[in-house]
C-alpha cells in the first residue's frame, strides 16, 4: 500500500481498496466501516473513494502499534458464542449499514461491516436485517464448533433495539399491517431463540458492533 501522500491513479485504486479490505477483515476491525464505505465508491465516485483511501492510509501510519489481544481459551469458553449485531439507518442516504462481532469466550473471532443489500424503511428493520445476517454466520460457526469440539455450545444474540426484541417475541407480526413486511426475518430469529440461541438487550454503550456501523 502506498503512503498517504503518494498519487493514487484509477488503476491502483481497486487494488488498494482490496488490500485494505483484507487488512480490515484480518486484524484491524477499527477500519472496517471506513473501508466498507470506500469500497462502495470505487466505481461510482472514484474521487471520493480516493480521498477516503488517503484518510485510511494516513490513520494506519499513525497507529502502527494497534493490535488485537487474543487470550488463551478455557474449556468453558467453547460453550458460549456471543453475537453482537448493530445497524445504522441510511447514514448517507439509501441503504443502511450493518455490523456484527462474534465472540468466543474473551476473544473476538469474527467481525464485519457492510452495506445492506436492500433498503430498510426504519431503524427497526435495519436492525432486524443486521441481526439475521450476523446470526446466519454465527450459526455456521456454531455448527463447526460442535463438530470439532463435541461440546454443546449455545448462542447469545445481543441487540440494542428493544423494538426488534418485541417483534421477535410477538405471535402477531404477520397480522399487523405495520410489521407484516418484517415477519420472515422475525420468524427466523424467533426460531433461533426457541432452539439454539437466546436474544438479549444490550445498551448501546456496551454494543461491540456499534463502531462497525458508523464513522
Amino acid at each position: 500500500i502506498p503512503k498517504a501522500d503518494d498519487a493514487i491513479n484509477s488503476a491502483k485504486l481497486s487494488a488498494i481498496v482490496g488490500c485494505l479490505l483484507w487488512l480490515a477483515l484480518r486484524g484491524r476491525p477499527d477500519i472496517a466501516w471506513a473501508v466498507s464505505r470506500a469500497s462502495s465508491l470505487v466505481a461510482t465516485e472514484p474521487d471520493v473513494c480516493r480521498w477516503r483511501v488517503r484518510q485510511i492510509m494516513q490513520y494506519l501510519r499513525w497507529t502502527p502499534d494497534l493490535s488485537m489481544l487474543i487470550k488463551p481459551t478455557k474449556p468453558d469458553d467453547w460453550h458460549k458464542l456471543g453475537v453482537y449485531t448493530d445497524a445504522s439507518l441510511a447514514p448517507q442516504g439509501g441503504k443502511s449499514q450493518s455490523g456484527f462481532v462474534l465472540t468466543l469466550g474473551p476473544n473476538i473471532v469474527a467481525w464485519g461491516s457492510s452495506r445492506q443489500s436492500i433498503i430498510a424503511l426504519s431503524s427497526c428493520e435495519a436492525e432486524l436485517i443486521a441481526a439475521c445476517s450476523g446470526s446466519q454466520l454465527a450459526l455456521a460457526i456454531l455448527t463447526q464448533i460442535r463438530e470439532m469440539k463435541r461440546v454443546e455450545t449455545t448462542m447469545d444474540i445481543f441487540l440494542d433495539n428493544a423494538a426488534v426484541l418485541q417483534i421477535c417475541a410477538s405471535d402477531k407480526v404477520a397480522a399487523n399491517s405495520r410489521t407484516r413486511h418484517l415477519a420472515m426475518r422475525a420468524f427466523w430469529l424467533k426460531h433461533l431463540s426457541e432452539n439454539v440461541a437466546k436474544l438479549h438487550f444490550v445498551e448501546t454503550t456496551k454494543q461491540r458492533a456499534d463502531a462497525l456501523t458508523k464513522g
